[in-house]
């Protein structure tokens, strides 16, 4: 990777230095975030003062840099927009320029959350506590890159996929509702007596619930049955015809 993109990390921005409003200051957690297209949530910011003094003596990210996420959830990438104004955590995030003029940025980030990469990664993460990319480790992962049009040509390739996925994921939860629906209903029709033809010469199920108390009353009365503390009754729903 060093031979096609300069790697670098932040300066160091103390915690007494994080405020409540300003310009934003984005940790792996909320690189993560943003890579998977989310709002970033308990935003931290640092004073507009502070990024104007780093963007001089330092530098910030640029549009088409990519922020990765360097701890913890590794890998996880996000392309600097035009419009994108902030300042990031140093070790926790490591950012990633192109050196040379014919890479595809959204090649670059297909790649670095691919499986080929994401090995390479947690293959030098191996011994530590907490899943950790550094600047040299990065350095040295082996990176394929074919001609700038075949970039294009794999990127239009991949988000066309992707849309149908999501597309197949869509459709089996819309699926999913449907049977569980139908399951319902099916039940509902079967316990009403809806779900086969009925005999309208058939005793209503009201009617034969009643003569079964009446002889039940009538055999507690004989002395025959002991009337139960427990009795259930079964009412007529007249909510369903």
């Amino acid at each position: 990777m060093k031979e096609i993109l300069d790697i670098s990390s932040a300066k160091r921005v103390l915690q007494e230095d994080w405020k409540d409003s300003g310009i934003p200051f984005y940790r792996a957690r909320e690189i993560a975030q943003l890579s998977n297209g989310e709002i970033v949530k308990d935003d931290l910011f640092i004073t507009n003062e502070l990024y104007e003094s780093l963007k001089e003596n330092y530098g910030v990210p640029k549009p088409e840099d990519l922020m990765v996420s360097a701890v913890g959830t590794i890998g996880k990438t996000y392309i600097v927009k035009e419009t994108d104004c902030f300042y990031y955590k140093d070790a926790s995030v490591l950012r990633f320029a192109k050196r040379l003029h014919d890479i595809n940025s959204s090649f670059l980030k297909l790649w670095i959350e691919s499986d080929f990469i994401q090995a390479q990664m947690y293959a030098h993460s191996n011994g530590t506590t907490v899943d950790t990319i550094t600047i040299s480790t990065a350095q040295e992962y082996y990176f394929p890159l074919p001609p700038i049009n075949e970039q294009a040509l794999i990127v239009n390739e991949i988000e066309r996929l992707f849309v149908l996925i999501n597309r197949i994921e869509s459709d089996k939860i819309d699926l999913q509702t449907a049977i569980k629906q139908a399951k319902s209903k099916i039940l509902d029709l079967a316990i009403h007596g809806k779900l086969v033809p009925q005999d309208s010469s058939d005793e209503p199920a009201s009617v034969l619930l009643e003569k079964i108390r009446a002889e039940k009353e009538a055999k507690i009365k004989a002395g025959e049955l002991k009337r139960d503390k427990n009795d259930s009754y079964i009412y007529k729903n007249t909510t369903h015809n």
